[in-house]
């Protein structure tokens, strides 16, 4: 699907994330899509509320993310430079969409968040926060997973993926 605005996908190891220009976001009509410090680009990652805000591995965090269905967190962080130089040290796919399919992603994005939810952990990196999610994690539900689910809704013909080599190996040619 080729269009005018663009959108990243981002590996960090074996975690997924979305990345978009703010400018491209009317926050006025997408309100539980937070907006950290006014900045230029966002990137959006789901995963476990427990294991995925942790600054580091945690054995029992992991072992439960993938035993049961665990609730789950968004990740939305706030940066200046465009993704391909902020995330360098990581896989970025730059995907283009149509400003209908790029609403389509934005309303499944917004719909994961928990309504009126307050941020309940800092970020990993750059500026923002973890919110609650609405959705659970788990052992065939993971970052991937909903990755693959919120390009289906922008209308990108990818299948689900429990890994992130799994995934970009599908988008890699799209380039």
């Amino acid at each position: 699907m080729d269009g005018d605005i663009p959108i990243y996908v981002v590996t960090h190891g074996w975690h997924t994330g979305i990345a978009m220009r703010a400018a491209d976001i009317d926050f006025t009509r997408w309100r539980p899509l937070p907006h950290p410090a006014r900045a230029r680009y966002l990137e959006i990652g789901w995963g476990e509320r427990d294991y995925y805000p942790a600054p580091g591995f945690n054995l029992w965090y992991g072992f439960k993310a993938l035993a049961w269905p665990t609730p789950s967190v968004l990740h939305v962080t706030g940066f200046e430079e465009p993704p391909a130089r902020y995330f360098a040290a990581s896989e970025v796919v730059e995907l283009r969409l149509s400003r209908a399919a790029f609403e389509r992603l934005l309303a499944h994005i917004t719909a994961s968040f928990e309504p009126e939810a307050a941020p309940i952990a800092p970020s990993l990196y750059a500026s923002g926060a973890f919110y609650p999610s609405r959705e659970k994690f788990h052992l065939f539900k993971t970052c991937n997973v909903w990755v693959a689910r919120a390009l289906r809704a922008a209308g990108i013909e990818v299948r689900s993926s429990l890994t992130t080599e799994g995934l970009m190996s599908q988008l890699r040619s799209r380039r």
